[in-house]
């Protein structure tokens, strides 16, 4: 079974500790200057080994970053219209662990899950579907 790396990064802004594999991909999309501050530690407890650190900018945007053996980590936009359908949806037990972040595709923004769900959000109409 595969662990997260134990490489701490502590946020002055909040006191909370950033770390592992959660904090590569934090680093990775830009840090606090685009996710912001987190605003929890590490949660573990998920389904299949995962764990989960919510951030949120200075927009007030949240992003969960999700780290399990299988899918690595990634983030979902919480705020966003596929973050909220992803909640509904029943988070990681539902359509499972992002295994990407959000991406454009025409006037799509699209993103996918572990369980064979891609999430759909159009720019042009508004909504938001799964296909799988």
């Amino acid at each position: 079974m595969a662990t997260q790396s134990r490489t701490v990064t502590p946020t002055p802004a909040t006191g909370y500790t950033v770390k592992g594999g959660i904090k590569a991909r934090y680093n990775a999309l830009g840090g606090a200057a685009v996710i912001g501050y987190p605003i929890t530690n590490e949660r573990g407890g998920l389904l299949n080994g995962g764990v989960y650190q919510v951030f949120r900018n200075a927009a007030g945007v949240e992003h969960k970053i999700m780290w399990s053996p299988a899918s690595g980590a990634h983030a979902v936009k919480e705020t966003g219209a596929i973050g909220s359908a992803w909640k509904r949806a029943g988070f990681e037990r539902g359509w499972g662990y992002p295994t990407t972040e959000e991406y454009r595709v025409g006037s799509e923004v699209q993103q996918r899950f572990s369980n064979g769900y891609v999430a759909h959000w159009s720019s042009v109409t508004g909504k938001t579907w799964v296909t799988r």
